[in-house]
């Protein structure tokens, strides 16, 4: 079983000679642990995002019923609206915070390149990637293609 694989790998005209190196187990490990991180960080931004949306629904339906009342229920409706707002204002600072924290797939994909490919190239390729702007995650799958090709042949 082969651990290592020399390829080429072309950006736009520029060819790279690169060597692409199996992930030891707790590497392997490491990225998977990235990418669960990335997931559940995604899911909870999702769940602020839900819990903002009822808010924002709970907001308008006490709107309403509020604009059909008179003296102090109406009053006290509005101050019902009042603590609503609160809350949204909370749970979008809440979700903020949230999306600042998330690390994005694209790093666990860049997390991956760095443990995964060397070669005397491998820095000029790197800047490429950085000149032009290029998402990891996109590089990855193009190297995982190429490796394939390797490890079919004889």
């Amino acid at each position: 079983m082969r651990t290592k694989f020399p390829f080429e790998i072309s950006i736009d005209e520029k060819k790279f000679k690169l060597e692409y190196r199996e992930l030891k187990k707790s590497e392997v490990e490491e990225v998977i642990k990235g990418y669960e991180d990335f997931a559940s960080k995604v899911g909870r931004v999702g769940e602020i995002t839900a819990e903002i949306s009822t808010l924002e629904e709970k907001k308008q339906i006490k709107k309403d019923i509020a604009s059909s009342l008179k003296g102090e229920a109406k009053a006290s409706a509005m101050q019902e609206v009042l603590e609503l707002i609160d809350q949204i204002e909370d749970k979008k600072k809440e979700l903020k915070a949230a999306e600042k924290e998330r690390v994005g797939i694209d790093d666990t994909a860049k997390k991956r390149f760095d443990l995964c490919l060397s070669g005397e190239e491998f820095e000029a390729f790197k800047a490429e990637i950085e000149d032009k702007g290029l998402s990891y995650t996109i590089v990855m799958n193009a190297v995982d293609s190429a490796i394939e090709k390797e490890r079919v042949k004889k």
